[in-house]
């Protein structure tokens, strides 16, 4: 058996006595030997042993001494007390100081076993630190789970719910535990309990669905995996929240049939087609336009319904459709009589996974009249219209008088209005209220030679989106200017932005949900200084707003006051609470809550150093802080501000070991090292807020 072993012995000659008894045993020693605490301390920082033997006697470094470096740097390695006489005083003064066993060096027949009895019992104790840890983290996942997790015995009884559970039963562990299933599910009955439980044994796993609604009035529906237990004779459920996807279907059902409705109501022809262009459905409307019964269209090629020497248009709309472009056009149409019926035809492509074809949707106005009123126009005006009809967005025009003299897409609406009944009208005349006030200020600027570039919300009667908008003048020789405008529908782009930030605040909040409850957890452990972290935050807070701090710094400087003490959960409780003086071990252990402080917290992204505050809030100017000992611009500016913070509220606060010394002896002390120990611009301000300021702690 390998063991690494290391001797805190004077005397060689009895570290080889030992290491022929170790090896006798069956042990493989890897031994180093130290006689002072400069050569233990270098031992142990250099090397992980597995067994220390401890000399008690030695020359001007004693068995105790070397015990509680031991107990400092290498806390979970074992130690056996080896001496040539030990008092039974003595050994139990060794063992109440870390040490596992003793060992009289006249008597080393009991090295070997007392070695391997400490090897053993260290690794089972690792062991056990382990699986402990290991249980705490999976009780832990499973109260946060994402799912309802409920354990229900033979008879009814409610023995464990977690927090989601509780949340949707609108009750509290303490009353869901212990408390029958059916007071608290009402698909639940304690008549039919011993049938479903039996049910439950028959099958050990079943699946379902509770939809009901919550004591707070919410629709809760969870699809539930219900588990029985052989072993155990309890029964698990596992409940997945799926509320939004039930209300989504719910909604899409609903919104089919809104749509259904719609397409036969609808005032605009609809016209659906498979991959190969043939018809597969038409609306009443559509079929009315061309002179047909809806059913004869059905089955039928597009290119039955235009006439020949339109066919290379309608090829080009085709190739745009497989290639799964959309298409705004004008076409001529044959109607059933061989009439001719100009449309308006909006056509998108649907394609299928791997980009072909599957077929092509079409919305079509009858634009016959006033295709015969604008022939001569059209010619001139072709490419521009081309252009804005594919313009994903508003294009226009305004006079001096703010009129409208031209807009995009004539047939879309904004609000009740469509936008052909725009022109010659100014925005008053077209809507109503502030969107048609701004929208007329917007377009005088312009027309007084501003060029604008704008977000903002649109809202006419039955919209609401936001445009991102452009205003310029238009010059014209001897006439006033032109407004031109260029607007498009940014709605999707800033409600993202906005839930973005508003993820960005809901975990700002959790983060400092997560902070008080750390807070919390130390209070609870320390109840003689409960309130200490909540006022030291305070105050280092009113001191970083004195001299200037503010926005997110702010914050995290008042994050990292709330749990500069956290590290202090890893300090027994015992020592925290001690009445008198500390020991230098005591000391030594609570002096390392700042490390311990931030190695909890370093895994955490507060977006600013709020773990190194706590890392340094101990450190001191001329270097005689803990833990790193830290000096002059190696501190943290707000690790200056805390550690000031934190010296004027403990000193003007009880603790168990003496009374407050009042707040003129804390401002004293401060006063006294400032420039030395304590940074001098911080203290200037402390002093300010309570001498100048009437400062006072929140009670």
């Amino acid at each position: 058996m390998n063991l690494r072993v290391l001797f805190v012995e004077d005397s060689a000659d009895d570290v080889e006595l030992m290491l022929r008894r170790l090896r006798e045993a069956g042990f493989a020693p890897v031994w180093d030997r130290v006689d002072s605490e400069a050569a233990l301390r270098t031992a142990l920082a250099a090397e992980r042993w597995e067994l220390a033997l401890v000399d008690f006697n030695l020359p001007g470094f004693g068995g105790l001494q070397a015990l509680a470096v031991l107990a400092e740097l290498a806390p979970g390695t074992p130690v056996i007390t080896v001496s040539g006489a030990i008092s039974e005083e003595t050994a139990v003064a060794t063992i109440t100081a870390g040490a596992v066993d003793y060992v009289l060096k006249d008597n080393l027949t009991r090295l070997a076993p007392a070695a391997r009895r400490a090897v053993e019992g260290a690794e089972l104790w690792r062991a056990h630190r382990r699986a402990a840890e290991a249980a705490r983290l999976a009780l832990f996942a499973v109260d946060h789970a994402s799912l309802s997790i409920v354990t229900v015995t033979a008879d009814g009884t409610i023995i464990y719910a977690n927090d989601f559970a509780c949340d949707d039963f609108g009750a509290r562990r303490e009353d869901l535990v212990g408390a029958k299933i059916w007071a608290y599910d009402v698909g639940v009955s304690a008549a039919a309990w011993s049938a479903q439980w039996e049910a439950f044994k028959e099958s050990r796993v079943m699946e379902f669905e509770i939809d009901r609604v919550r004591s707070d009035g919410r629709r809760s529906v969870l699809d539930v995996t219900a588990n029985y237990l052989d072993g155990a004779d309890c029964l698990i459920s596992y409940g997945r929240d799926i509320t939004g996807r039930r209300l989504a279907e719910e909604q899409a059902h609903e919104s089919e049939a809104l749509y259904r409705r719609i397409v036969e109501m609808a005032s605009e022809g609809i016209w659906a087609m498979d991959g190969e262009f043939r018809t597969t459905f038409v609306n009443a409307q559509m079929s009315r336009m061309l002179g047909y019964e809806p059913g004869e269209m059905v089955g039928r090629l597009d290119s039955d319904f235009v006439f020949e020497e339109d066919m290379p248009l309608l090829e080009a709309q085709g190739r745009a459709r497989e290639k799964g472009l959309p298409g705004v056009y004008e076409c001529r149409f044959r109607s059933k009589d061989g009439g001719e019926v100009w449309m308006h035809v909006s056509s998108v492509a649907e394609l299928g996974p791997e980009g072909e074809l599957l077929g092509a949707f079409a919305m079509c106005t009858d634009v016959t009249e006033r295709k015969r009123t604008e022939e001569a126009l059209r010619e001139s005006e072709e490419r521009f219209e081309e252009f804005a009809d594919h313009f994903p967005g508003y294009l226009f025009m305004q006079d001096e008088e703010r009129r409208y003299v031209y807009v995009n897409r004539l047939d879309e609406k904004d609000g009740d209005v469509p936008r052909g009944e725009w022109f010659g009208k100014t925005p008053s005349q077209v809507w109503e209220g502030e969107d048609a006030l701004r929208e007329e200020i917007k377009v005088q600027r312009a027309l007084d030679g501003e060029v604008l570039d704008v977000v903002e919300p649109w809202m006419p009667p039955g919209v609401h989106e936001y445009l991102h908008s452009i205003y310029f003048p238009i010059p014209r020789a001897g006439k006033r200017p032109l407004v031109g405008g260029i607007a498009i529908d940014v709605t999707e782009q800033y409600e993202a932005e906005e839930e973005v930030r508003r993820q960005a605040e809901q975990l700002r909040r959790t983060v400092e949900g997560a902070v008080l409850a750390m807070s919390h957890v130390v209070e609870t452990r320390d109840p003689y200084t409960a309130g200490h972290e909540r006022r030291v935050s305070e105050l280092a807070t009113a001191i970083a707003a004195e001299m200037g701090l503010e926005g997110e710094a702010l914050s995290a400087l008042r994050l990292g006051g709330l749990i500069h003490d956290v590290g202090k959960v890893a300090v027994p409780a015992e020592i925290l609470a001690k009445p008198g003086l500390l020991s230098e071990v005591e000391l030594n252990l609570i002096k390392q809550h700042p490390e311990t402080g931030f190695e909890i917290l370093a895994a955490i992204d507060f977006g600013l150093p709020v773990a190194e505050m706590v890392l340094q809030h101990h450190e001191r100017l001329d270097g005689s802080g803990y833990p790193k000992g830290l000096s002059g611009a190696e501190i943290l500016p707000e690790a200056r501000i805390l550690a000031v913070a934190d010296v004027v509220e403990a000193m003007s606060s009880h603790r168990p070991y003496r009374a407050a010394l009042g707040m003129e002896a804390a401002l004293a002390e401060v006063r006294a090292h400032a420039g030395v120990k304590y940074d001098a611009a911080v203290v200037a301000a402390c002093v300010r807020l309570f001498e100048e300021q009437g400062f006072a702690f929140t009670p």
